[in-house]
Protein backbone atom coordinates (compact mmCIF):
# COMPACT_ATOMS: atom_id res chain seq x y z
CA UNK A 1 0.00 0.00 0.00
CA UNK A 2 1.34 3.33 -0.70
CA UNK A 3 0.97 5.67 2.11
CA UNK A 4 2.12 8.68 1.23
CA UNK A 5 3.22 11.36 -1.79
CA UNK A 6 6.08 10.92 -4.03
CA UNK A 7 9.01 12.87 -3.74
CA UNK A 8 9.65 16.52 -5.46
CA UNK A 9 12.79 18.53 -6.32
CA UNK A 10 13.81 22.02 -7.58
CA UNK A 11 14.88 21.94 -10.63
CA UNK A 12 18.34 21.68 -11.50
CA UNK A 13 18.49 22.88 -15.14
CA UNK A 14 16.90 25.71 -16.07
CA UNK A 15 15.52 26.46 -19.69
CA UNK A 16 16.63 29.26 -21.55
CA UNK A 17 16.42 32.71 -20.10
CA UNK A 18 13.78 34.99 -21.00
CA UNK A 19 12.50 38.30 -20.47
CA UNK A 20 9.87 38.77 -17.68
CA UNK A 21 6.41 38.47 -18.34
CA UNK A 22 5.39 42.30 -18.71
CA UNK A 23 8.40 42.37 -20.95
CA UNK A 24 7.36 39.84 -23.25
CA UNK A 25 3.72 41.51 -23.26
CA UNK A 26 4.82 44.71 -24.30
CA UNK A 27 7.34 43.11 -26.96
CA UNK A 28 4.14 41.63 -28.48
CA UNK A 29 2.21 44.64 -28.25
CA UNK A 30 4.26 46.21 -30.13
CA UNK A 31 4.53 43.73 -33.14
CA UNK A 32 1.36 43.91 -33.61
CA UNK A 33 0.51 47.41 -33.67
CA UNK A 34 3.51 47.72 -36.27
CA UNK A 35 1.23 44.95 -38.10
CA UNK A 36 -1.62 46.94 -38.01
CA UNK A 37 -0.11 49.99 -39.11
CA UNK A 38 0.92 47.64 -42.00
CA UNK A 39 4.70 48.19 -40.96
CA UNK A 40 5.08 44.74 -42.45
CA UNK A 41 9.22 44.13 -41.94
CA UNK A 42 9.40 46.19 -38.76
CA UNK A 43 6.19 43.70 -37.30
CA UNK A 44 8.67 40.83 -38.41
CA UNK A 45 11.88 41.85 -37.27
CA UNK A 46 9.45 43.07 -33.93
CA UNK A 47 8.81 39.27 -33.20
CA UNK A 48 12.22 38.12 -33.76
CA UNK A 49 13.21 40.18 -30.95
CA UNK A 50 10.28 38.69 -28.81
CA UNK A 51 11.87 35.52 -29.03
CA UNK A 52 15.11 37.34 -27.48
CA UNK A 53 15.96 41.16 -27.66
CA UNK A 54 19.37 40.34 -28.75
CA UNK A 55 19.11 37.94 -32.31
CA UNK A 56 18.39 41.01 -34.29
CA UNK A 57 21.78 42.96 -33.90
CA UNK A 58 24.01 39.71 -33.37
CA UNK A 59 22.95 36.97 -36.29
CA UNK A 60 20.99 40.31 -38.84
CA UNK A 61 22.68 42.28 -41.84
CA UNK A 62 23.50 45.88 -41.49
CA UNK A 63 19.94 46.68 -43.04
CA UNK A 64 18.10 44.21 -41.16
CA UNK A 65 16.68 41.73 -43.91
CA UNK A 66 18.45 38.83 -43.38
CA UNK A 67 19.10 36.69 -40.17
CA UNK A 68 21.00 33.42 -39.91
CA UNK A 69 20.27 32.63 -36.48
CA UNK A 70 20.78 29.49 -34.92
CA UNK A 71 18.39 26.91 -33.41
CA UNK A 72 20.52 23.57 -32.11
CA UNK A 73 21.96 21.71 -34.84
CA UNK A 74 19.87 24.09 -37.59
CA UNK A 75 20.93 27.71 -38.78
CA UNK A 76 17.20 29.65 -39.81
CA UNK A 77 17.99 31.69 -42.86
CA UNK A 78 15.08 34.68 -42.44
CA UNK A 79 14.57 36.90 -45.46
CA UNK A 80 12.48 40.21 -45.53
CA UNK A 81 12.69 41.31 -48.73
CA UNK A 82 10.27 41.88 -51.99
CA UNK A 83 7.10 41.86 -49.83
CA UNK A 84 7.33 38.88 -48.22
CA UNK A 85 8.83 36.71 -45.31
CA UNK A 86 10.87 33.59 -46.39
CA UNK A 87 12.50 30.71 -43.99
CA UNK A 88 14.99 28.34 -45.08
CA UNK A 89 16.70 26.30 -42.50
CA UNK A 90 18.61 23.25 -44.03
CA UNK A 91 19.26 20.67 -41.26
CA UNK A 92 20.20 17.66 -42.32
CA UNK A 93 22.06 15.54 -45.07
CA UNK A 94 20.55 12.72 -47.02
CA UNK A 95 22.22 8.86 -46.27
CA UNK A 96 23.38 6.96 -48.81
CA UNK A 97 21.00 4.36 -47.72
CA UNK A 98 17.80 4.41 -46.49
CA UNK A 99 16.59 7.70 -49.20
CA UNK A 100 13.57 5.96 -49.70
CA UNK A 101 12.14 5.52 -46.46
CA UNK A 102 13.23 8.67 -45.55
CA UNK A 103 11.62 10.23 -48.37
CA UNK A 104 8.76 8.46 -47.60
CA UNK A 105 8.25 9.40 -43.68
CA UNK A 106 9.17 13.18 -44.63
CA UNK A 107 5.90 12.87 -47.24
CA UNK A 108 3.90 11.61 -44.23
CA UNK A 109 5.23 14.42 -41.97
CA UNK A 110 4.35 16.95 -44.68
CA UNK A 111 0.64 15.56 -45.31
CA UNK A 112 -0.08 15.12 -41.53
CA UNK A 113 2.18 16.94 -39.38
CA UNK A 114 3.16 20.44 -40.58
CA UNK A 115 1.12 23.07 -41.52
CA UNK A 116 3.31 26.09 -41.32
CA UNK A 117 6.43 24.74 -43.20
CA UNK A 118 7.29 21.70 -44.62
CA UNK A 119 10.32 19.70 -45.49
CA UNK A 120 12.13 19.88 -49.16
CA UNK A 121 14.88 17.80 -50.53
CA UNK A 122 17.38 20.97 -51.75
CA UNK A 123 20.42 18.21 -53.90
CA UNK A 124 21.15 16.17 -51.00
CA UNK A 125 20.17 18.18 -47.99
CA UNK A 126 17.05 18.26 -46.13
CA UNK A 127 15.66 21.85 -45.10
CA UNK A 128 12.54 23.59 -43.58
CA UNK A 129 11.23 26.25 -46.10
CA UNK A 130 8.42 28.14 -45.83
CA UNK A 131 7.12 31.13 -47.87
CA UNK A 132 4.79 34.65 -46.68
CA UNK A 133 3.55 37.42 -47.96
CA UNK A 134 3.97 40.61 -45.81
CA UNK A 135 0.21 40.60 -45.66
CA UNK A 136 -0.49 37.66 -44.17
CA UNK A 137 2.84 38.09 -41.69
CA UNK A 138 0.48 38.59 -38.85
CA UNK A 139 2.48 38.40 -35.77
CA UNK A 140 0.81 35.20 -34.32
CA UNK A 141 1.37 33.61 -37.71
CA UNK A 142 5.22 34.60 -38.04
CA UNK A 143 5.94 33.44 -34.44
CA UNK A 144 4.30 29.90 -34.99
CA UNK A 145 6.06 29.91 -38.31
CA UNK A 146 9.84 30.42 -35.94
CA UNK A 147 8.74 27.95 -33.55
CA UNK A 148 7.40 25.20 -35.67
CA UNK A 149 10.65 25.50 -37.49
CA UNK A 150 12.79 25.53 -34.68
CA UNK A 151 10.89 22.83 -33.05
CA UNK A 152 10.82 20.81 -36.27
CA UNK A 153 14.56 20.96 -36.87
CA UNK A 154 15.01 20.32 -33.16
CA UNK A 155 13.25 16.81 -33.27
CA UNK A 156 13.37 15.36 -36.89
CA UNK A 157 17.28 15.58 -36.91
CA UNK A 158 17.33 13.50 -33.58
CA UNK A 159 15.03 10.86 -35.36
CA UNK A 160 16.64 11.23 -38.57
CA UNK A 161 20.28 10.57 -37.73
CA UNK A 162 18.92 7.79 -34.81
CA UNK A 163 16.65 5.56 -37.85
CA UNK A 164 17.76 6.52 -40.95
CA UNK A 165 21.54 7.44 -40.32
CA UNK A 166 20.98 10.95 -42.16
CA UNK A 167 23.88 13.30 -41.58
CA UNK A 168 23.54 16.85 -39.64
CA UNK A 169 24.79 19.68 -41.40
CA UNK A 170 26.18 21.38 -38.34
CA UNK A 171 26.77 19.92 -34.84
CA UNK A 172 25.10 21.99 -32.14
CA UNK A 173 27.04 24.32 -29.87
CA UNK A 174 26.16 22.94 -26.18
CA UNK A 175 27.35 23.72 -23.22
CA UNK A 176 27.52 20.78 -21.08
CA UNK A 177 26.47 20.99 -17.27
CA UNK A 178 29.37 20.60 -14.73
CA UNK A 179 29.75 17.19 -13.31
CA UNK A 180 28.07 17.91 -9.78
CA UNK A 181 25.23 18.92 -11.86
CA UNK A 182 25.20 15.47 -14.08
CA UNK A 183 25.50 13.69 -10.74
CA UNK A 184 22.41 15.44 -9.12
CA UNK A 185 20.55 14.96 -11.83
CA UNK A 186 21.36 11.37 -12.20
CA UNK A 187 20.39 10.87 -8.35
CA UNK A 188 16.76 12.43 -9.49
CA UNK A 189 16.92 10.40 -12.40
CA UNK A 190 16.88 7.13 -11.09
CA UNK A 191 15.46 7.79 -7.97
CA UNK A 192 11.97 9.08 -9.92
CA UNK A 193 11.67 6.16 -12.56
CA UNK A 194 12.55 3.69 -10.07
CA UNK A 195 9.73 4.96 -7.47
CA UNK A 196 7.47 5.39 -10.42
CA UNK A 197 7.43 2.43 -11.44
CA UNK A 198 7.26 0.72 -8.34
CA UNK A 199 4.28 2.61 -8.02
CA UNK A 200 2.74 2.12 -11.28
CA UNK A 201 2.60 -1.66 -10.76
CA UNK A 202 1.22 -1.48 -7.02
CA UNK A 203 -1.77 0.68 -8.41
CA UNK A 204 -2.22 -1.65 -11.11
CA UNK A 205 -1.73 -4.82 -9.24
CA UNK A 206 -4.75 -3.05 -6.57
CA UNK A 207 -6.84 -2.29 -9.52
CA UNK A 208 -6.54 1.49 -9.03
CA UNK A 209 -5.03 1.98 -13.19
CA UNK A 210 -6.28 5.82 -12.79
CA UNK A 211 -3.91 6.01 -9.94
CA UNK A 212 -1.54 4.39 -12.04
CA UNK A 213 -1.70 6.77 -14.68
CA UNK A 214 -1.15 9.85 -12.74
CA UNK A 215 1.77 8.36 -11.22
CA UNK A 216 3.51 7.78 -14.55
CA UNK A 217 2.74 11.52 -16.20
CA UNK A 218 3.20 13.06 -13.17
CA UNK A 219 7.02 11.15 -13.11
CA UNK A 220 7.78 12.34 -16.98
CA UNK A 221 6.29 15.70 -16.21
CA UNK A 222 8.84 15.92 -13.66
CA UNK A 223 11.84 14.44 -15.91
CA UNK A 224 11.38 17.02 -17.97
CA UNK A 225 11.21 19.93 -15.70
CA UNK A 226 13.44 19.07 -12.97
CA UNK A 227 16.72 18.04 -15.76
CA UNK A 228 15.75 19.90 -18.95
CA UNK A 229 16.67 16.66 -20.83
CA UNK A 230 17.43 17.25 -24.25
CA UNK A 231 18.38 14.96 -27.10
CA UNK A 232 16.32 11.97 -27.95
CA UNK A 233 15.57 10.71 -24.69
CA UNK A 234 14.02 14.72 -23.87
CA UNK A 235 11.99 13.54 -27.24
CA UNK A 236 10.81 10.59 -26.21
CA UNK A 237 9.71 12.22 -22.76
CA UNK A 238 7.93 14.92 -24.49
CA UNK A 239 5.95 11.66 -27.09
CA UNK A 240 4.88 9.92 -24.37
CA UNK A 241 3.44 12.42 -22.52
CA UNK A 242 1.28 13.02 -25.58
CA UNK A 243 0.37 9.25 -25.67
CA UNK A 244 -0.44 9.25 -22.41
CA UNK A 245 -2.66 12.27 -23.11
CA UNK A 246 -3.86 11.12 -26.07
CA UNK A 247 -7.96 9.91 -25.76
CA UNK A 248 -7.99 8.43 -28.69
CA UNK A 249 -6.15 5.63 -27.63
CA UNK A 250 -7.24 3.18 -25.02
CA UNK A 251 -6.63 4.09 -21.60
CA UNK A 252 -5.05 0.83 -20.39
CA UNK A 253 -2.84 0.88 -23.33
CA UNK A 254 -1.51 4.00 -22.43
CA UNK A 255 -0.70 3.20 -19.01
CA UNK A 256 0.82 -0.39 -20.33
CA UNK A 257 2.86 2.32 -23.32
CA UNK A 258 3.81 4.32 -20.17
CA UNK A 259 5.23 1.92 -18.23
CA UNK A 260 7.46 0.29 -20.99
CA UNK A 261 8.94 3.40 -21.36
CA UNK A 262 9.94 3.93 -17.89
CA UNK A 263 11.56 0.76 -18.40
CA UNK A 264 13.61 2.19 -21.20
CA UNK A 265 14.56 5.16 -19.17
CA UNK A 266 15.34 2.52 -16.63
CA UNK A 267 18.42 0.96 -18.48
CA UNK A 268 20.38 4.49 -19.44
CA UNK A 269 24.25 4.42 -18.09
CA UNK A 270 25.37 7.27 -16.63
CA UNK A 271 27.17 7.84 -19.61
CA UNK A 272 24.13 8.16 -21.82
CA UNK A 273 22.38 10.35 -19.57
CA UNK A 274 24.80 12.44 -18.98
CA UNK A 275 24.88 13.30 -23.13
CA UNK A 276 21.25 14.43 -22.96
CA UNK A 277 21.92 17.06 -20.05
CA UNK A 278 23.08 20.18 -21.66
CA UNK A 279 22.36 23.52 -22.45
CA UNK A 280 22.41 24.88 -26.41
CA UNK A 281 21.92 27.45 -28.58
CA UNK A 282 17.96 28.24 -28.99
CA UNK A 283 16.03 30.75 -31.39
CA UNK A 284 12.31 30.06 -29.93
CA UNK A 285 12.10 28.48 -26.62
CA UNK A 286 9.82 24.94 -26.72
CA UNK A 287 7.55 26.39 -24.50
CA UNK A 288 5.29 29.55 -24.54
CA UNK A 289 4.84 31.83 -21.89
CA UNK A 290 2.03 31.84 -20.24
CA UNK A 291 0.27 34.54 -18.87
CA UNK A 292 -1.42 34.36 -15.03
CA UNK A 293 -5.10 34.77 -15.87
CA UNK A 294 -4.86 31.96 -18.60
CA UNK A 295 -3.39 29.89 -16.09
CA UNK A 296 -5.95 30.46 -13.36
CA UNK A 297 -8.36 28.95 -16.13
CA UNK A 298 -6.11 26.27 -17.07
CA UNK A 299 -6.58 24.85 -13.71
CA UNK A 300 -10.85 25.71 -13.57
CA UNK A 301 -11.65 21.81 -14.25
CA UNK A 302 -8.69 20.12 -11.53
CA UNK A 303 -10.00 22.85 -9.03
CA UNK A 304 -14.00 21.74 -8.79
CA UNK A 305 -12.29 17.90 -9.22
CA UNK A 306 -9.82 18.12 -5.96
CA UNK A 307 -12.56 20.31 -4.36
CA UNK A 308 -15.16 17.47 -4.45
CA UNK A 309 -12.66 14.95 -3.67
CA UNK A 310 -10.90 16.79 -0.79
CA UNK A 311 -14.86 16.85 0.58
CA UNK A 312 -15.29 13.06 -0.09
CA UNK A 313 -12.15 12.07 2.05
CA UNK A 314 -10.45 11.08 -1.06
CA UNK A 315 -7.06 12.29 -0.31
CA UNK A 316 -5.04 10.25 -2.21
CA UNK A 317 -6.71 11.12 -5.27
CA UNK A 318 -6.90 14.41 -4.64
CA UNK A 319 -3.41 14.61 -4.14
CA UNK A 320 -2.61 13.41 -7.79
CA UNK A 321 -5.11 15.53 -8.96
CA UNK A 322 -3.47 18.54 -7.90
CA UNK A 323 0.43 17.00 -8.36
CA UNK A 324 -0.42 15.65 -11.96
CA UNK A 325 -1.92 19.46 -12.77
CA UNK A 326 0.83 21.39 -10.82
CA UNK A 327 3.78 19.56 -12.46
CA UNK A 328 1.88 19.18 -15.84
CA UNK A 329 1.94 23.67 -15.88
CA UNK A 330 5.84 23.49 -15.04
CA UNK A 331 6.40 21.33 -17.75
CA UNK A 332 4.42 22.67 -20.15
CA UNK A 333 5.14 26.98 -19.99
CA UNK A 334 7.82 29.18 -19.11
CA UNK A 335 6.10 30.54 -15.83
CA UNK A 336 6.54 34.00 -14.06
CA UNK A 337 9.45 32.95 -11.44
CA UNK A 338 6.69 34.06 -8.62
CA UNK A 339 4.39 31.51 -10.14
CA UNK A 340 6.40 28.98 -10.60
CA UNK A 341 8.08 29.50 -6.56
CA UNK A 342 4.39 29.28 -5.47
CA UNK A 343 3.85 26.12 -7.44
CA UNK A 344 7.03 24.89 -6.35
CA UNK A 345 6.83 25.46 -3.04
CA UNK A 346 3.60 23.91 -2.23
CA UNK A 347 5.09 20.70 -4.18
CA UNK A 348 8.01 20.44 -2.22
CA UNK A 349 5.68 21.06 1.24
CA UNK A 350 3.42 18.32 0.10
CA UNK A 351 6.00 15.78 -0.94
CA UNK A 352 6.49 12.33 1.05
CA UNK A 353 3.79 13.33 3.38
CA UNK A 354 0.56 11.19 4.78
CA UNK A 355 -1.86 11.63 1.99
CA UNK A 356 -4.34 13.35 4.02
CA UNK A 357 -1.43 15.95 5.05
CA UNK A 358 -0.49 16.15 1.66
CA UNK A 359 -4.36 16.89 0.46
CA UNK A 360 -4.12 19.91 2.74
CA UNK A 361 -1.11 21.37 2.01
CA UNK A 362 -1.85 21.27 -1.80
CA UNK A 363 -5.43 21.34 -1.80
CA UNK A 364 -4.98 24.71 0.68
CA UNK A 365 -2.17 26.41 -2.13
CA UNK A 366 -4.65 25.60 -5.28
CA UNK A 367 -7.88 27.23 -3.25
CA UNK A 368 -5.31 30.41 -2.75
CA UNK A 369 -4.28 30.14 -6.17
CA UNK A 370 -8.35 30.09 -7.76
CA UNK A 371 -10.12 31.84 -4.73
CA UNK A 372 -7.76 34.83 -3.44
CA UNK A 373 -6.83 37.76 -5.30
CA UNK A 374 -2.84 35.29 -5.44
CA UNK A 375 -2.44 37.22 -8.94
CA UNK A 376 -2.32 40.58 -8.01
CA UNK A 377 0.08 39.68 -5.29
CA UNK A 378 2.09 37.56 -7.05
CA UNK A 379 2.68 39.79 -10.23
CA UNK A 380 5.45 42.20 -10.01
CA UNK A 381 5.00 45.74 -10.58
CA UNK A 382 5.63 46.42 -14.31
CA UNK A 383 8.28 48.99 -15.49
CA UNK A 384 7.63 52.45 -17.28
CA UNK A 385 6.76 52.41 -20.37
CA UNK A 386 7.89 54.92 -22.77
CA UNK A 387 5.11 56.03 -25.20
CA UNK A 388 2.21 55.49 -23.01
CA UNK A 389 2.14 52.70 -21.10
CA UNK A 390 -1.34 52.28 -20.62
CA UNK A 391 -1.97 52.22 -24.49
CA UNK A 392 0.23 49.61 -24.96
CA UNK A 393 -1.35 47.26 -21.96
CA UNK A 394 -4.57 47.82 -24.00
CA UNK A 395 -3.19 46.17 -27.02
CA UNK A 396 -1.77 43.30 -25.04
CA UNK A 397 -1.52 39.72 -27.22
CA UNK A 398 -3.79 36.86 -25.63
CA UNK A 399 -1.14 34.40 -27.49
CA UNK A 400 0.74 32.31 -24.56
CA UNK A 401 -1.11 29.97 -22.34
CA UNK A 402 -4.40 30.65 -25.02
CA UNK A 403 -3.87 28.81 -28.80
CA UNK A 404 -7.78 28.43 -29.46
CA UNK A 405 -7.75 31.89 -31.62
CA UNK A 406 -4.44 30.37 -32.92
CA UNK A 407 -6.12 27.44 -34.95
CA UNK A 408 -8.75 29.65 -36.26
CA UNK A 409 -6.17 31.99 -37.68
CA UNK A 410 -4.01 28.66 -39.11
CA UNK A 411 -6.80 27.56 -40.54
CA UNK A 412 -7.61 30.78 -42.53
CA UNK A 413 -3.98 30.91 -43.88
CA UNK A 414 -2.94 27.44 -44.32
CA UNK A 415 -3.26 27.76 -47.92
CA UNK A 416 -0.46 30.55 -48.22
CA UNK A 417 2.07 28.35 -47.09
CA UNK A 418 4.19 25.92 -49.57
Amino acid sequence: MINHSPAFYRRIVSPVAMPGLYELEVAWAKAQELFQNQNYADAIRACIAYCNPKLCSKYGNAEQTAFDIPHGSAIIQVRIAAGKLSINAPFLALPVENRVALMRKIGEINFSELVLAQIEKKEDELSFVAELPFEACQPIIVYELFRSVCLGADYWDDEFTTHFAAQRLREPLINPHPESIIKSGWTIFTTLVQTAIENANEYEHNRKNPYAWDTIIICLQKLAYILNLQGKFGNGINDEINRLNNGYVDFNERIKSGKKFLQELQKLTYEQFSLEIFEGEVFVPSKYAARLENLQNNFDRPYELSKKEFTNGEFEACSLTIIQNYTGILYEFNLPAEVEGFICQALISSAEKPWKECAEILFTSLKNFMEADLLAKLATTPPAVLNGGEAVQNQLASLFADTSSLNKVLSSFSSLFK
